[in-house]
């Protein structure tokens, strides 16, 4: 009948103009396909994408959550991109040309994590990779990766709520990464050309400090906030091992803190507080855990550093 709404049908809706013609571009063998996914910094991820998409007549395609697509980019347009991701130490997942519509049709699969228990941290701390995170602001041709940090992440083996534990599990984790630095025993991933921010754990007197793996960039060694009031012991010791200094947890409330800590970067977490603080010296400043968009774009457009972990 005239007028008449048709019922809904059992049938996928048709794929728009753009997408068909990005999946028959790969499939032709004239484009290629890359699928992004868990960057810690989305939407300068999806700037990226768009960027090699305009470039190489691709199609930037959003169709899950975490994930992002580039589609039917010409080949010189997604070696440019490979190159700016693996700045940042990202890795795209090169999709096959066949198969593109099933695989985007494909359920995601989301197994739910086990927690972790308090019990067997020592045991975890000694075998869990140690991650690496880039140090990156955003300049006029994209982001620059300035340092790489070699991180005593409690999250790797611990994700329970008390703030205790959680800092235990840190502690275990930098006393690990001490060992391995005197050893020699550095990240495979590790950049030479960039300085190394190695994690220290929370000693008021500094412990036989190892030399940095090269002499060609300012390392430095991250200590936690709360040996502030032994910072002159600390640098003094640094610089005698050829390291300086580098601060971890500076909160908004603590910004008057930042002109009275020697050395280089100091790492903060975003939190609601951040847009409204004044603070003293703001290019030493690492934002880190930013929880969305807009807080990234609110720190991109502050010319602020970010910090992104790199993959395992």
């Amino acid at each position: 009948m005239p007028g008449r709404t048709p019922p809904p049908s059992d049938h996928a809706p048709t794929r728009s103009a753009a997408l068909a013609n990005a999946l028959a571009r790969c499939e032709a063998g004239q484009g290629q396909a890359l699928r992004l996914r868990g960057t810690p910094a989305p939407a300068v991820a999806a700037a990226l994408l768009q960027d090699a998409a305009e470039l190489g007549d691709g199609l930037l395609w959003r169709g899950r959550p975490g994930e992002l697509w580039l589609l039917g980019a010409a080949p010189a347009a997604m070696d440019r991109l490979d190159s700016k991701l693996s700045a940042l130490g990202w890795a795209g997942e090169a999709l096959p040309a066949q198969g593109l519509a099933a695989l985007i049709d494909a359920p995601v699969a989301t197994p739910a994590a086990p927690s972790m228990p308090a019990a067997g941290l020592e045991q975890r701390a000694a075998q869990a990779p140690a991650p690496l995170a880039a140090l990156w602001r955003m300049g006029a041709n994209g982001p620059d990766v300035l340092a790489q940090r070699w991180l005593a992440d409690p999250a790797g083996i611990f994700d329970g709520p008390e703030p205790e534990l959680r800092a235990h599990a840190a502690a275990l984790l930098a006393n690990r990464l001490l060992a391995q630095a005197a050893r020699g025993a550095w990240p495979a991933a590790r950049k030479p050309h960039l300085p190394l921010l190695l994690d220290m754990p929370p000693l008021a007197e500094p412990p036989a400090l190892p030399r940095p793996p090269d002499g060609g960039a300012p390392h430095a060694l991250v200590l936690p906030l709360e040996l502030a009031p032994v910072a002159g012991v600390w640098a003094q010791a640094a610089a005698a091992a050829g390291w300086g200094l580098a601060w971890q947890g500076l909160a908004p409330e603590l910004a008057p803190l930042l002109e009275r800590l020697p050395g280089g970067w100091v790492f903060t977490p975003w939190s609601a507080a951040w847009p409204g603080t004044a603070w003293s010296a703001p290019e030493r400043l690492v934002v880190t855990q930013l929880p969305g968009q807009a807080a990234l774009a609110h720190v991109v457009q502050s010319r602020l550093a970010v910090m992104s972990m790199l993959p395992t």
